[in-house]
C-alpha cells in the first residue's frame, strides 16, 4: 500500500493505460481512503468510481483517515444523498451494502429503493429502543420487500412475520414464531431479558451454524447438516435423531452449570475444534476422549484439563490452548481442583500448538517435562516450574515463556529452527553465555527479559548475528563494556535494539547498526554518548531513559527519520545536547515528538 498518493502521481497516470480489469485489480491493493483521491485522474477515474461504490457503508457521519499508512477500511462510508448522487452520476449500484442505523434504511428506501433491491449482499443492523418503534418499524422492513443476506434484530420482542432473509439471521432479545427460516445457513440467537414462546428450537435442515445464548433455553433439536455450533446457555436437553449431529466439526461451549463433559448429552464423531468457555464447575473433563479426531482444542476460564493428555491420545490434535484468566489479571471464577503443584505435563502424541496462559495457580515439574519432537509452537505464559533446568526440543520454531525463575544448563542452545524466541523471568540464569555463540541462522526475534535479576555472565567471544534477527531485547543481565563490545551490534541487521540495566558508561553510536529503527537504552549506567548518531539514517525512536548525561557534548542526530525522543529521568545541563541538531536550519520545519516530563536539568526555554 502507498502511505501518500502524492509520492508516485506518474504510476496513477500510467495506469489509465491498462486493462480496467487490471487497474480494478491493483485498486483492491490500495488503501479504500485513497480511493477519492484518484478520481481526479479521468483516465481512470470510471474504474476508481466502480471500486469506491462496490462496497458502502451507509452513514450519516463520513469519516476517513489522512494518514494512509493507518487505513484498514474494507468499505467506505457514504450519506443517503450522496449515494443518489453519485449514483446518478455513474449509473453503477453497489454491490455490497451496509446499514445499521433504521432512520438510513428508510432514507435509501425512499430515495434509491433500488440500491437495497440490486444488492448482491445486504447487512442489516436494527435495533428498536421503545415498545412503539417495534411494531412500526417491522412492518416496514416487511413491506419494503427487500431482501437481507445478513439481517440481525435487537430488541423487537415477540416477531410472527420475518423480512426476507437469505444466509444469515442475528436475534438479540427477538423471538420468533417459528424458527423453520427456509435457506438460512446462519443462526445466531442470544435472549438476555426476553423468554422464548417455543417448547423447543426446531431449525431448517440448510442450517450450518447456530449460536445460542442466553440465561436459559427451550429444547435444541439440532438439524441434519449443522456444522457449527455453539451454546452459552444452561439447555434443558440437546436432541437429536440418528446421525443429526454427525456433521458437526466445530463445537463451542459456555455452559457455568456442568461438572462433566458428558452432562452435554451429545456425541459428535467428525468434531475437529472444540473450544470451551466459563464452565466455572467443570472439572471432569474424561468425556472429552470420545472425540479422537479433534485438531483443536482450546480452554478458557476453567481448569486446566489434568491427565486427559495421558495414554497417547487424540492423535490427530494439532492445537492446544488454555487460558486461566484474562489479560488484566482477572480471575474468572472457577474452582481449583488441588492438583496443580509439580503437575506433570502431557502432550498429545503429534502436538505443534501448545499454549498455558496466566495460569500461576500452576507449577511444572520440570524433572518430568518432556516436550514432543513434532511441537513447533510452545507458549508457557505465567506459571511457575520446579526446582530445575528447562530442556527445550529440537524441533521448535516460536517460544514464549514468562515464569517467576527460570533456568538453563551450559548445554542449553537454542534449537536450531527457532524463528521466535522470548523468555521472562524475574529470576533468570543462564550458567553461561555459551548459547550466544550459537544463535540460529532464521532467528528473527530475539527476547531475554529479567524483571529482577538476570545473569549468564560476561561475554568472552564475538557474537555472530544471523541476518534475519531485527529484534533484539536484553534486559538487566548486568554487563559490562567489554560485553557489550562483544556483541558486535554494528555487524548485524538488527532494527529494534532494547537494552536495559549493566554498566557501560559509554557508548559509541558507531557501534550500533545503521539498519537500526527503535533504540532504546535505559538504566545502563551510561555517562557518556559518542560517536556519530547523525549516520543512523533509519533512526526513527530513540529512548535514552534514567542516566546521567550532565557533561554530555552535543549530539547530531538524524533528524530527517527522528520522529521520537524519550528522554524521562535523564540528568542533563540547562543546554541540552540533543537540540543541537533541531536548530540547524536545514531542520527548523522537521516535526519531532519530545517526552518532557521528569527531566533533571534542561530549561522551560529548552522544553
Amino acid at each position: 500500500m502507498m502511505p501518500s498518493i502524492d509520492t508516485d502521481i506518474d504510476i496513477f497516470v500510467v495506469l489509465g493505460k491498462l486493462p480496467s480489469d487490471i487497474v480494478g485489480l491493483i485498486l483492491d491493493y490500495l488503501p479504500k481512503c485513497m480511493l477519492h483521491e484518484l478520481l481526479y485522474f479521468p483516465p481512470i477515474r470510471e474504474v476508481v468510481a466502480s471500486a469506491i461504490l462496490s462496497k458502502m457503508l451507509i452513514s450519516n457521519v463520513l469519516q476517513r483517515n489522512t494518514d494512509y499508512s493507518e487505513c484498514n477500511c474494507d468499505l467506505l462510508d457514504i450519506t443517503p444523498k450522496k449515494l443518489k448522487r453519485a449514483i446518478d452520476q455513474w449509473n453503477i449500484f453497489p454491490k455490497f451494502v451496509v446499514i445499521k442505523d433504521f432512520n438510513l434504511f428508510k432514507a435509501v428506501l425512499d430515495l434509491s429503493p433500488q440500491v437495497l433491491h440490486n444488492a448482491i449482499n445486504l447487512y442489516g443492523v436494527f435495533c428498536v429502543k421503545s415498545d412503539a418503534d417495534r411494531q412500526k418499524s417491522l412492518e416496514i422492513l416487511v413491506n419494503s420487500n427487500v431482501k437481507f443476506s445478513h439481517l440481525a434484530l435487537m430488541n423487537f420482542g415477540h416477531v410472527t412475520t420475518l423480512p426476507a432473509v437469505t444466509t444469515s439471521l442475528t436475534l438479540g432479545d427477538t423471538t420468533l414464531a417459528s424458527y423453520m427460516v427456509d435457506g438460512l445457513k446462519r443462526l445466531h440467537v442470544s435472549q438476555g431479558f426476553i423468554e422464548e414462546r417455543v417448547t423447543s428450537y426446531n431449525f431448517p435442515s440448510s442450517l450450518e451454524d447456530l449460536e445460542i445464548e442466553g440465561p436459559r433455553s427451550p429444547k435444541v433439536i439440532l438439524p441434519p447438516n449443522l456444522r457449527k455450533l455453539r451454546l452459552a446457555t444452561i439447555p434443558d436437553s440437546i436432541e437429536s435423531m440418528t446421525g443429526q449431529a454427525a456433521k458437526i466439526e466445530e463445537l463451542s461451549l459456555a455452559l457455568p452449570h456442568i461438572e462433566s463433559f458428558d452432562e452435554i448429552g451429545f456425541v459428535s464423531p467428525n468434531l475437529k475444534i472444540l473450544n470451551i468457555e466459563y464452565c466455572g464447575k467443570l472439572i471432569n473433563y474424561d468425556g472429552l476422549k470420545k472425540f479422537q479426531n479433534l485438531k483443536e482444542l482450546s480452554i478458557k476460564y476453567c481448569n486446566y484439563p489434568i491427565g486427559v493428555f495421558a495414554g497417547n491420545l487424540f492423535p490427530n490434535l494439532k492445537k492446544f490452548y488454555y487460558q486461566a484468566k484474562d489479560i488484566d489479571d482477572t480471575l474468572e471464577d472457577f474452582e481449583l481442583s488441588e492438583y496443580f503443584d509439580n503437575v506433570t505435563l502431557k502432550f498429545p502424541p503429534n502436538i505443534k500448538h501448545f499454549s498455558i496462559k496466566f495460569a500461576n495457580f500452576m507449577t511444572v515439574d520440570l524433572n518430568t517435562l518432556f516436550f514432543p519432537h513434532t511441537l513447533k509452537h510452545l507458549e508457557l505464559w505465567g506459571l511457575s516450574f520446579s526446582d530445575g533446568y528447562l530442556h527445550l526440543s529440537e524441533n521448535l520454531e516460536y517460544v514464549r515463556i514468562r515464569s517467576p525463575e527460570l533456568e538453563f544448563d551450559d548445554n542449553f542452545r537454542i534449537p536450531q529452527k527457532m524463528k521466535y524466541f522470548q523468555v521472562t523471568a524475574n529470576y533468570f540464569y543462564f550458567e553461561t553465555p555459551d548459547f550466544m555463540y550459537h544463535l540460529p541462522d532464521g532467528l528473527e526475534h530475539l527476547q531475554l527479559v529479567s524483571r529482577k535479576d538476570g545473569d549468564m555472565g560476561q561475554l568472552y567471544n564475538k557474537v555472530q548475528w544471523p541476518k534475519s534477527l531485527k529484534i533484539f531485547r536484553l534486559h538487566y543481565f548486568s554487563f559490562n563494556s567489554r560485553s557489550l563490545a562483544f556483541l558486535k551490534l554494528s555487524k548485524s541487521c538488527l532494527e529494534e535494539i532494547d537494552i536495559r540495566g549493566g554498566h557501560y558508561k559509554r557508548l559509541n553510536a558507531d557501534s550500533l547498526p545503521k539498519s537500526v529503527r527503535v533504540l532504546i537504552l535505559k538504566k545502563m549506567g551510561i555517562q557518556e554518548l559518542c560517536g556519530s548518531f547523525e549516520r543512523l539514517n533509519n533512526l526513527n525512536k530513540l529512548l535514552v531513559t534514567h542516566t546521567n548525561l550532565r557533561n554530555q557534548a552535543p549530539i547530531k542526530l538524524p533528524v530527517s527519520s527522528l520522529s521520537l525522543i524519550d528522554l524521562r529521568y535523564c540528568k542533563l545541563d540547562t543546554k541540552s545536547p540533543f537540540v543541537v541538531s533541531i536548530r540547524q536550519e536545514k531542520n527548523k520545519n522537521t516535526c519531532l515528538k519530545v517526552k518532557e516530563s521528569d527531566f533533571w536539568g534542561m530549561s522551560d526555554m529548552e522544553m
